[in-house]
């Protein structure tokens, strides 16, 4: 059993994980500003890619992509006053509003001030360079080709929308970003199990573990979550319930029988280790890395945090 304190503090890093898992929803995004194109054009050139469109309710447009992510934009500039935004026809209220300028191929973003009608609704400015010169904003300007801005707008989004937004622009630094969310949450959860003062007996829970966590992660990339396609991935990196998997973890399970940090230790190395394995698996399944280098940096991290733990 785990301590009080320790089991409040687990159950609060699987917050994260509920709300961008469990709680997601599509992202609502607010299209404002003077370039006249059509709605659909300007959102697959920031790579979306194929889209099917449906409307929905108060204004709101549900786009749906290849892999099945949606989000919901309002386009105001088909309203009254294309410049301006009547807070009353937004509802509900949208996660952030992007502002595009009165040409077609955009190179840079920028974030501004929010909109007195939505002063609770981040804004991103999309533009030229020559257009961001002109307005004084080449130093907080990103560009689009460096894909920073990816991460820059999820992370402004609530936790339950960052999956959506991730997924629908294909938004490697995105879900790279949210990926790493797994690593912390999924690692306390391990390490509590690594705790369990009961040799050998966690180590099927940590294998289940590790692999919800990899399939996740095969989500988060826009594929469809695969226990199967998680489970070859850990064993084609040196991990799984048969016996090499029971002789790698046999030092660690010893550990336990050192009096008073046994069981601290065993936790600390089943942490890193699931660390580890998300860590290759982001590299794999998001960054497109070769299996080769998805082991390598697996062992590679395995080694130095066994290092580190052990050493202190």
């Amino acid at each position: 059993m785990l301590p009080i304190p320790f089991k409040a503090a687990l159950l609060k890093e699987l917050i994260p994980l509920r709300e961008i898992y469990l709680d997601r929803r599509a992202p609502r995004i607010c299209i404002a500003g003077d370039c006249i194109h059509p709605l659909v054009e300007l959102i697959a050139g920031l790579g979306a890619g194929e889209l099917t469109t449906e409307p929905s309710e108060n204004g709101w447009t549900k786009f749906t992509c290849g892999n099945k992510a949606e989000i919901f934009l309002f386009d105001s500039r088909i309203h009254e006053h294309p410049g301006h935004l009547h807070s009353p026809l937004i509802e509900p209220p949208p996660d952030f509003v992007l502002v595009f300028s009165g040409v077609r191929d955009f190179s840079h973003i920028a974030r501004s001030e929010p909109l007195a009608d939505l002063p609770g609704a981040p804004v991103f400015e999309l533009s030229t360079a020559s257009s961001q010169t002109k307005q004084g904003l080449t130093n907080s300007a990103l560009s689009l080709q460096e894909k920073e801005w990816q991460e820059l707008v999820c992370a402004s989004l609530p936790l339950t929308a960052q999956l959506g937004f991730a997924r629908f622009f294909s938004a490697k630094r995105a879900q790279a970003y949210i990926a790493s969310t797994l690593l912390k949450s999924f690692g306390a959860l391990s390490g509590a199990v690594g705790m369990q003062p009961i040799p050998l007996a966690d180590m099927p829970v940590l294998f289940s573990i590790q692999s919800t966590m990899v399939a996740l992660i095969i989500h988060t990339s826009g594929r469809p979550a695969s226990i199967r396609l998680a489970s070859e991935f850990l064993a084609a990196i040196g991990v799984s319930v048969g016996v090499g998997f029971v002789f790698r973890e046999t030092a660690r399970v010893l550990l336990r029988f050192i009096p008073v940090w046994g069981n601290a230790i065993s936790g600390l190395i089943a942490g890193a280790g699931t660390y580890a394995i998300g860590r290759a698996a982001i590299a794999y399944f998001i960054d497109d890395s070769p299996l080769v280098e998805s082991r390598r940096i697996f062992l590679s991290l395995m080694k130095s945090q066994k290092k580190t733990i052990l050493k202190n």
